[in-house]
């Protein structure tokens, strides 16, 4: 799916053509019945972008899971924003510095936006989820915007500058220059702005001597009555490890996390448990 998104910050405007794809459930007809609808955000952004391959749209680590997902009902967005690799080197560096997220962010809110006016989805049942990257995305996203009923994070990133002091990682070293672009850009600054209920993934990778670098979100949120759960894969690390009990795991959370948040329904007793 091509759509279209206005840049009103060149002092000529222009229109900056977006790509994602779109997973239907089946039997699904346009403007016959409006779809729950999932944002799914991939991960890098450099380096990372959705392709129709079987191997994106199947992936139970920490990823889409979207024919998964859609077979229970739910249409899956999932969208080349901004700072995706495959589009150029203008494309992938307009999400850097103090346009990380709010770059992605826009482009992403553009493609719900189409949807919605296609008629595929119902815009009072939307959830969102990624990984790495996009679960960072995902915890900026649902501190911009209450569209989004429930969210999931997978092996997320959520203080940048906490990271790059500790993690010994460098990997956003541009921005010790200003420490006002790690405080807009980290997700953790924006928590009193959130009212969805966060599902947070980790593995061992996500911890450290210091502790798991969701925890500090996740009692952020709690403080101020946010429903916010932690489950814990230790046998896997960031991208890889993931043995068919965890794949499965987390496709079956994500379904009924979602169906929790976005149906109503409720939580087995055994979702609490990791």
């Amino acid at each position: 799916m091509q759509y279209g998104r206005p840049d009103i910050a060149q002092e000529q405007r222009a229109f900056i053509i977006l790509e994602g794809i779109v997973v239907l459930p089946p039997g699904f007809k346009i403007q016959v019945k409006k779809s729950p609808t999932l944002v799914f955000l991939h991960g890098g952004p450099a380096n990372g972008t959705v392709t129709a391959s079987l191997t994106e749209l199947i992936s139970a680590r920490g990823e889409s899971a979207a024919f998964y997902l859609a077979l229970h009902g739910y249409a899956v967005f999932l969208p080349n924003f901004r700072g995706s690799s495959g589009y150029g080197d203008t494309f992938m560096e307009e999400a850097k510095g103090a346009s990380l997220m709010s770059a992605p962010y826009e482009d992403v809110i553009a493609g719900v936006k189409h949807l919605i006016d296609l008629g595929i989805t119902d815009p009072d049942r939307l959830g969102i989820y990624g990984s790495s990257f996009g679960a960072m995305l995902v915890t900026w996203t649902v501190a911009k915007t209450s569209i989004f009923k429930g969210a999931a994070a997978a092996v997320g990133i959520y203080d940048l500058l906490y990271d790059d002091r500790y993690g010994n990682k460098g990997s956003y070293e541009e921005k010790w220059v200003d420490k006002q672009i790690y405080k807009m850009n980290s997700p953790i600054e924006q928590v009193n702005d959130i009212e969805a209920p966060v599902l947070f993934f980790e593995t061992s990778a996500e911890r450290s001597l210091y502790g798991s670098v969701a925890t500090p979100f996740i009692n952020g949120l709690r403080s101020k009555n946010t429903e916010a759960y932690l489950i814990c894969y230790p046998k896997a690390f960031h991208n890889g490890g993931w043995n068919d009990i965890y794949k499965k795991d987390y496709m079956k959370r994500l379904r009924l996390w979602f169906d929790h948040c976005i149906h109503g329904k409720d939580l087995p007793g055994s979702f609490y448990e990791a």
